[in-house]
This record gives C-alpha cells, sequence and structure tokens, in this order.
C-alpha cells in the first residue's frame, strides 16, 4: 500500500512539472507593441582614442499604418535623452507564425528581422545583414515576474542572443548584426507601460552622454536619491539665470510634472512629486540650454 501511496505521488508530481513546463512554453510574448521603449548604446572599441564614440538611439512603435495590404507598425528612434524629438524610421509588423518582419520604406520590401518559433539546431536566414544563424540553445528567463524564451543563436560573425517580447541583446532591430568591425552594439534598457523589465548590468543607466559639455554641466547639479521613495533633493550651484525649470518626463516623452526652481535656491527638497512607480527622465534647464537629465525611479 506505502509503494503504491508513492509511485501515486510521483505521477502527480511529474504531471504537475509537465503542466507547468507546457504553461511556460505555450505563452508567447509579442514583439511589437506600442507601450514599449527599447534603448540601445552603440560604440567604438578604443575607448582612449580621441576618435571615440558612442551613441545612445531609442526606439518606439506606433500607430498602425497599411501597406500593401498589411498592417505595420511605424517605427520611430531618437537619440535625444528626453525623448522628445522622435524621427519616423520605417515600419514593423508580427504576424500570427511569431514572425517579425521591418520595411524601411513604403516602397522597399518587407525583411524578415525575427522569427520566434524556431527550435534548437534550426538555422534562420537574415537578409538585413545577410546572417545565417543557428540556433543553439533556447532556455527561459524571468522578466517582470514571467518566464520568456531565451534563444541563443550563431553564426560565422558571432553569437547573439533573443529574449521573447524584447528581441536580439544588440538592439531590437539589429538581429542577424553579429560583431560589426570597429565597434559594438549593446541593448542598455526595455520598458514596458512605463515599467523598466530589462536593464544591462554591464552599464546599468539607459541613457550615456556623448557631449562633453554636457558631462561638465552635470558634475555641478546633484539630484538624489535615485530611487525616489519619500522625497527629493536638487543641489545646484550654478548661476546662469533668474530662473530654472525641471521637467519630468515619462517613457514616452510626455511632460508629466514641471517646476519652478528660483534663482538662490541651492539645495531644494521636493516632497510632493506624485508620481506613479516607474522610470521617468528629467531635465533642468534655463530659458535656451539643458544645464542638466538624467533619469530617476519611483518607488
Amino acid at each position: 500500500m506505502k509503494r503504491l501511496s508513492i509511485i501515486f505521488f510521483l505521477i502527480i508530481f511529474g504531471g504537475l512539472i509537465n503542466a507547468q513546463e507546457l504553461t511556460i512554453n505555450q505563452t508567447y510574448y509579442p514583439l511589437v507593441d506600442t507601450n514599449r521603449i527599447w534603448s540601445t548604446l552603440y560604440q567604438t572599441d578604443d575607448t582612449s582614442s580621441p576618435y571615440f564614440v558612442q551613441k545612445t538611439e531609442f526606439v518606439k512603435f506606433s500607430i498602425d499604418t497599411l501597406i500593401r495590404d498589411k498592417f505595420y507598425k511605424k517605427v520611430f528612434k531618437t537619440n535625444d535623452s528626453l525623448m522628445i524629438d522622435w524621427k519616423e524610421n520605417g515600419f514593423i509588423r508580427e504576424d500570427s507564425l511569431k514572425k517579425v518582419y521591418y520595411l524601411s520604406d513604403k516602397n522597399s520590401n518587407e525583411i524578415l528581422i525575427y522569427d520566434f518559433n524556431i527550435t534548437i539546431n534550426d538555422t534562420i536566414k537574415l537578409p538585413q545583414f545577410d546572417a545565417q544563424l543557428v540556433v543553439d540553445s533556447i532556455n527561459y528567463i524571468e522578466i517582470g515576474e514571467h518566464q520568456r524564451k531565451q534563444i541563443y543563436l550563431s553564426s560565422s560573425n558571432g553569437s547573439e542572443v533573443w529574449i521573447e517580447g524584447i528581441g536580439s541583446l544588440f538592439g531590437v532591430l539589429n538581429s542577424g548584426l553579429g560583431i560589426p568591425c570597429g565597434g559594438s552594439y549593446h541593448l542598455l534598457c526595455f520598458t514596458e507601460n512605463n515599467n523598466l523589465l530589462y536593464q544591462n548590468n554591464e552599464f546599468n543607466t539607459c541613457y550615456l552622454f556623448t557631449d562633453i559639455t554636457e558631462e561638465i554641466i552635470n558634475t555641478k547639479i546633484k539630484v538624489f536619491p535615485n530611487p525616489v521613495e519619500d522625497f527629493l533633493i536638487i543641489e545646484i550651484d550654478l548661476h546662469y539665470g533668474k530662473y530654472y525649470y525641471l521637467n519630468f518626463y515619462n517613457v514616452f516623452g510626455t511632460i508629466i510634472k514641471s517646476i519652478v526652481i528660483h534663482k538662490g535656491y541651492n539645495r531644494l527638497y521636493i516632497n510632493d512629486l506624485k508620481l506613479q512607480t516607474g522610470l521617468y527622465f528629467y531635465n533642468i534647464y534655463d530659458v535656451d540650454k539643458t544645464l542638466y537629465s538624467g533619469k530617476i525611479m519611483i518607488k
């Protein structure tokens, strides 16, 4: 009787495990969505070179548009740290087979940039960078309290990783890139509905400044603590004008809150932000230029 009970328990326990695995495998997170923003860093290899370049780029998808009887989302890009000045940069769509296609303009032909239905040992050809990738392995990673498929691929140009619903760790539009000569691409952050779901631990930021002038100015202003729980402190040692202005933006570039800072306030306490939990960007500026910009997390 005891032996039968053990066998029965093992059957039930094994069934629960299989059911759990099946549930994970059946849950699919689409890539193309209008509530998401990706930030990607490009930098040249030699950081000590006077020709060293690094650039952060944000990508988002927006309204539907009909092109040759197919619905696409518009693709927008910006290098603006405040994500205000967006420029249209192609079109993207995802079909029921978990394949994602990109269209550079309305007169060009669409190209395959993802296939999230591939399995181990499958080969996928991506015309964008003339890449032929082989699936080496697949596992699952927890993103925002949910398990998502993580696909490891390799080619003659190197290897890369795709995460379901996020895309390539080279950047959402850089699948199949491999190892570019003289530089590298890194996905910095992925946000959904103003919530930070992925951040690259190597950089620990969603935007890297490239303007030397900004860096010099930044040393004269301090904004802390970060994350913000009860209050925010701003220390200013600048005397550019009569007033300073502080704007907070959500991840879509919309101004959520504006504050006027009077000259002479070297240390300002703000305890009434009234912002919902999530990631926000901000800038401090006078009449004609931005003096400081950055990001904060609201707990």
